[in-house]
């Protein structure tokens, strides 16, 4: 059996006939959503997603993320697995779930998978993208998916600051949820930057009028809120009102008092996750993408 020739699937199709974990990559807007976890009460990707897969399948199923996106956090390659014992071929629940979810979130690919693959515990790094929109009149199309800053920021600045969060240290001081008091903590906050970059980019738009700066940050975790949190202290310094040196003085110190609220969420987009590729899937269908990353 064979996919339509103009689709962009892997010709194979998986048939099950026992439980079998799937593997999914998501995008979302995060606009209207309260997260990624399943809250009672609340819509959030979980609850979408959970709510499709037992429309189509009939089963009850708990999905499990990479990163768990706060309420208004948008992403482009959150990875999700659960377990299932349809036998739908993967293609035919492709095509199904994207049918039936609603027009904020989408899978962009789905695969049958390892048994001992794991979402959250496998993934090796990563990597979320922050969006500033620099300039003195705000972006209505731009304004879901950027902070609006109207005072020039310094992009060399901006870069001293987020250098010395490379490599191991104690993110204390950049935790929500009560994990940056300064005390001991049950829970470790200690994180390993791989990548922090800020970088300007031109916007999409006839009339620019300002432009797009960017935080490329990567890290084999991330504590909650703490990306939002770096941004809003590297801020400061891309503003002029501290120097590069403070945010490494902030990571010694480990106390959250020290370090501005967070930006707000609209700019900050889960990127994509790394995994160890080799063996860890049977099958996949779905646009085409980075391996790697996925």
């Amino acid at each position: 059996m064979s996919t339509d020739a103009s689709s962009p699937h892997d010709s194979r199709l998986t048939i099950h006939d026992s439980p079998h974990r799937l593997r999914l990559l998501l995008a979302y807007d995060g606009t209207a959503f309260y997260g990624a976890q399943v809250q009672p009460g609340r819509r959030t990707v979980g609850s979408e997603l959970e709510a499709a897969l037992a429309r189509i399948t009939g089963e009850t199923v708990r999905v499990t993320f990479a990163g768990r996106t706060d309420r208004g956090v948008h992403a482009a390659g959150q990875v999700a697995h659960c377990d299932l014992a349809t036998a739908l071929p993967d293609d035919r629940l492709w095509r199904a779930l994207n049918g039936v979810l609603p027009g904020d979130l989408a899978v962009l690919r789905l695969a049958t998978a390892n048994d001992d693959f794991h979402a959250r515990y496998g993934a090796h790094w990563r990597e979320y993208r922050y969006r500033v929109w620099n300039s003195p009149v705000r972006q209505p199309v731009l304004a879901r998916t950027t902070w609006h800053l109207t005072r020039p920021l310094d992009l060399a600045a901006l870069n001293a600051a987020v250098t010395t969060l490379l490599g191991e240290h104690d993110f204390a001081a950049f935790a929500g949820q009560g994990l940056g008091g300064g005390r001991q903590q049950a829970r470790s906050t200690v994180r390993s930057v791989l990548r922090a970059e800020w970088t300007a980019l031109p916007p999409d738009t006839p009339e620019p009028m300002g432009r797009i700066v960017e935080l490329w940050i990567r890290a084999n975790a991330f504590l909650p809120q703490m990306v939002r949190t770096i941004v809003g202290a590297a801020v400061e310094v891309g503003l002029g009102r501290r120097d590069s040196a403070w945010l490494a003085w902030c990571l010694r110190e480990r106390r959250r008092a020290n370090v501005p609220a967070p930006a707000p969420p609209q700019g900050l987009t889960l990127w994509q996750v790394g995994y160890d590729e080799v063996g860890s899937q049977k099958s996949e269908v779905g646009s085409i993408g980075r391996d790697t990353d996925y």
